[in-house]
Formats: structure tokens, C-alpha cells, sequence
């Protein structure tokens, strides 16, 4: 006589998260139109806290962007969507620090067991993931992950390695900067523009900032789609 019931309750549980995506919490689309802008703030910052991990965050987000009259949520929310979609571009690809380099032969090492090649930084991107961590034109990376190179050919040993690599993965770069003691320096990698570097031509900030943009107006028409 209750078999029907037991039957037909798990249904009804799964429906709420068949229905839509969950809606975005109300203080923090009325805080993104407060009048105090410390209030604002926090709601920007919860509201991609929010959106983080949620699958159709981009979607409702997008609604609240385009839905309301008021310019201040239009702003706000449309910067979290960008956020969002950099996130999203960081997701996949080739791993990148945004680096010019060279390789050269270490001074003093022993011969036949140590380390004997470095990496020379000859120049940084501006804003790249190199620079973030805080790496400094003219430091010489002497390992990765703890990895040393002894024969020719560490710049491209050093290249593969960090390719290969996923964006936003950490790698670890034991760098000597004249002090006694080389300094570990852990950098969180970026997203390589273009596959070969060698073909750009044009500045790699340029490249970096235009494949965001491009990667931007794709994610934005599927969430356009999704919002339909």
C-alpha cells in the first residue's frame, strides 16, 4: 500500500535541482545598489565568491546585468562576468610566465655532478604571472620544482616543462639574486596566448589581453544561449 509513496520521494527530491539554476541571494543584488560604497564592495566580492563553482552562475549573472535599471549593479555585475570568463579562459591550455630568457652556463659549479646551466631573465611581461610572484629582470632560475639542468639545452629542457604545465598550476623557481643564498620563488602559471611564441608578432601582454577578449565574447554568447 506504500510502495507508491516511496517510489514517487526520491523523485521529488532531485526536482528543485533539475529546475533552473539556483538564484543569486537577494542582500547581495540589493547590496550592489546600496548608497554605501563599502556595502557595494562586499557584495561584488560575495556575489564571485557566489558565482565560484556554481556551474550556471554566468547565466544568472548575466540576467541581473541585463535585467536591472540600475547602472551601478550593470557595472558591477558585468565586471564579475569578466572575471568569470578570465577564470574560465585560465581553465585550460598551455601553461606561461611571461618571460624573456636565455641560457647560461653557472660560474663555480662542480664539475660532473651540479648544476651547470641556468635560466637568465632578460625581461618580464608586464602584469605576467612571472612578475606577480615577483620575479625580477636579470635573476637567474637555477632549478624548477627542484630540478637542476647539467648540459646544454636548459632553455628548452625549462620551456617544455612549463608548456606542458596546466595555467594556475604552482611551480616552484629557485632563483639567485645575488644574495648568498639562491631564494625559492613559488609562481602560479598563466595561460600561453599563442602556442608558438616564436610567431608572435606583436608585444605578449597585446597577445595575452586579446585572447582574453576573444575567449570573453565566446563564453558571453554561451551564456546568452543558456539564458534563453
Amino acid at each position: 500500500m506504500n510502495t507508491k509513496v516511496w517510489r514517487l520521494a526520491p523523485l521529488l527530491l532531485v526536482v528543485p535541482s533539475l529546475v533552473g539554476a539556483e538564484p543569486i541571494p537577494g542582500e547581495l543584488v540589493e547590496g550592489l545598489a546600496s548608497e554605501e560604497f563599502a556595502r557595494r564592495e562586499a557584495s561584488q566580492s560575495g556575489l564571485l565568491e557566489w558565482a565560484s563553482g556554481r556551474e550556471q552562475a554566468g547565466v544568472e549573472i548575466l540576467k541581473l546585468s541585463r535585467g536591472s535599471d540600475d547602472p551601478e549593479v550593470q557595472k558591477r555585475s558585468s565586471e564579475i562576468l569578466r572575471k568569470l570568463s578570465d577564470k574560465d579562459y585560465l581553465s585550460e591550455g598551455m601553461g606561461y610566465l611571461g618571460i624573456t630568457m636565455q641560457e647560461e652556463k653557472l660560474q663555480g659549479e662542480a664539475k660532473g655532478g651540479g648544476r651547470q646551466f641556468g635560466i637568465r631573465i632578460l625581461g618580464l611581461m608586464r602584469g605576467s604571472p612571472a612578475e606577480k610572484a615577483g620575479i625580477k629582470q636579470g635573476d637567474l632560475i637555477i632549478a624548477l620544482n627542484g630540478k637542476t639542468w647539467n648540459e646544454i639545452g636548459a632553455v628548452t629542457v625549462f620551456g617544455d616543462v612549463i608548456s606542458r604545465t596546466k595555467p594556475l598550476v604552482e611551480v616552484i623557481l629557485t632563483v639567485r639574486r645575488g644574495e648568498p643564498d639562491p631564494v625559492e620563488i613559488p609562481v602560479k602559471l598563466g595561460k600561453r596566448p599563442i602556442n608558438d611564441l616564436r610567431e608572435a608578432r606583436e608585444s605578449l601582454q597585446l597577445l595575452d589581453e586579446q585572447a582574453k577578449e576573444r575567449h570573453f565574447r565566446d563564453w558571453l554568447k554561451i551564456q546568452e544561449q543558456a539564458a534563453k
